[in-house]
């Protein structure tokens, strides 16, 4: 396997993942013919019988003879190097995806796929590889440039903007003002209130988001969910929100790749999600760094069950603990007057019979 590593947007990074740009695109500059294009050897009678690196000294000799490197290309005085497959990352992260190299050729792209308008590299795509295949050619070529993430200087980390959701009310008291991506959790006995909380919580985020999905991994299609989910009025939001039927993980993450997929994804739950381990919680959460995953679990002795949701629980930015139609809230954001935090009261009158008896 001879493979290049290529740093894309996300825009682009999510159409070639979805299939739907099948190429890249490379300015012709010094940066890329070296890492691109051969100098070829030929033997007396013309045949091809090796390759040479072409370098900075090479490329100066070319300008300054008044040499066009474009039609050296289409002459055949520069050839492609013999690449097998391409690595994509999406920006600076870890989320990564591997596929075929059909050809690389010089000529004019499609605008609407990122092309500038003259002629530039042409990078075409064949088959994506599957996860193992990029496991193993992570393994190949070591994780040193993978895992070396970009260095922040002190000024662009207090500078830094990101975009929160403008919760009011008592979303606003309980929750702050938080990102929507990365991992909460909602955990607690069963019948205390998980689920409503759950579909309340998703029911309000679509409000800041295009689409949201429930796997409902436990109950799937049933009559007991279809009433908690009239009961919460779910179908107020429309389109906007989707069930998943005990869809597992591995369908989940092949849902994900596709373009306009779910931005915030509530798993219920933990137990039920079969495979799940801290090595898939991780993965799932680098692949996909810009959505918001709300996963659900049981509780023992006042800790999230099973083990792997103890570990999701520590690595989560919102948790919630529900107990008496209650949500006991603790956020890593807080709003600009320090609002966040505050118990969440799922069911009124429950709440109050519940807690009556505690006092």
């Amino acid at each position: 396997m001879k493979a290049i590593d290529l740093v894309v947007k996300a825009k682009w990074y999510d159409m070639e993942a979805s299939g739907e740009k099948p190429e890249e695109y490379r300015e012709i500059k010094p940066y890329w013919i070296k890492r691109l294009c051969d100098n070829p050897v030929f033997d007396s009678k013309g045949n091809l019988i090796g390759r040479k690196p072409i370098d900075d000294w090479t490329i100066a000799k070319c300008r300054r003879c008044g040499i066009d490197l474009i039609k050296a290309f289409h002459r055949g005085n520069m050839i492609p190097k013999e690449l097998t497959h391409a690595r994509f990352r999406r920006g600076y992260t870890h989320t990564a995806m591997l596929f075929r190299i059909d050809n690389i050729a010089i000529g004019r792209g499609k605008p609407e796929w990122g092309a500038p308008d003259h002629e530039t590299f042409i990078i075409k795509l064949g088959n994506r590889l599957n996860d193992e295949r990029l496991r193993c050619f992570h393994y190949q070529i070591g994780r040193k440039d993978l895992d070396m993430a970009k260095a922040i200087s002190n000024k662009n980390v207090v500078n830094a903007k990101f975009k929160v959701a403008d919760f009011t009310g008592k979303w606003l008291a309980s929750f702050g003002k938080p990102e929507l991506r990365g991992a909460w959790i909602i955990y607690g006995e069963s019948g205390g209130g998980k689920t409503h909380l759950a579909l309340e919580l998703l029911k309000y985020l679509c409000g800041f988001v295009d689409r949201a999905a429930y796997d409902t991994l436990e109950q799937g299609l049933s009559l007991s969910f279809q009433n908690a989910w009239k009961d919460a009025a779910m179908q107020e939001v429309g389109s906007r929100v989707i069930v998943l039927a005990k869809e597992p993980i591995k369908e989940l993450r092949e849902r994900l790749r596709k373009r306009k997929s779910p931005n915030v994804i509530v798993i219920d739950s933990i137990t039920a999600l079969v495979g799940f381990t801290r090595t898939v919680f991780m993965e799932l959460i680098n692949e996909f760094p810009d959505k918001l995953f709300i996963f659900i679990a049981h509780e023992e002795n006042n800790k999230p069950y099973p083990a792997i949701a103890q570990h999701v629980r520590k690595l989560s930015e919102v948790k919630i603990r529900v107990e008496g139609y209650k949500g006991f809230v603790t956020t890593r954001f807080k709003g600009e007057k320090g609002e966040g935090g505050a118990d969440f009261v799922i069911w009124e009158q429950g709440a109050n019979e519940y807690w009556i008896d505690k006092l």
